[in-house]
This record gives structure tokens, sequence and C-alpha cells, in this order.
């Protein structure tokens, strides 16, 4: 059960995180212009990052929902 409750407790506190990291996008490009602040390149990096550990970490996640549904 400690086991259970310590997996869902990591996965409610990643979820977080990545729901933090991607709810702020940088701004649009404005008009063609392709210059952005390096506080806006930063943040899409963050973003980028966070989608890319959505995608690497989703199959395995999902995976371990069945063995804790069955330890409840």
């Amino acid at each position: 059960m400690e086991n259970f409750k310590n997996k869902l407790k990591n996965i409610e506190s990643w979820t977080k995180e990545v729901h933090e990291g991607i709810s702020s996008l940088p701004k649009q490009q404005a008009e063609g212009v392709k210059v952005r602040s390096e506080k806006e390149k930063k943040l899409l990096i963050t973003v980028m990052t966070h989608l890319r550990d959505v995608k690497q970490i989703k199959e395995n996640t999902v995976e371990q929902f069945a063995p804790m549904r069955d330890t409840i």
C-alpha cells in the first residue's frame, strides 16, 4: 500500500510540474520577426522539454495503473 501511495504521489507531483511548465507559452512571433528574447527562448525550451518528458514517460505510467488498481 505504501508503494502504491508513493507511486501515486510521484505521478501527481510530476503531472503538476508538467502542467505548470507548459502553462506559460512564449509569445507568438510578431509579423515575421524571427528574433526572440533570451527569456522567450528559455521558456520555449522548458515547454519542449516537458512535452518530451510526457511522451517518454506516458507508456510506462499508463502500464502502472493496472497493477496499482489491483493493489487497491
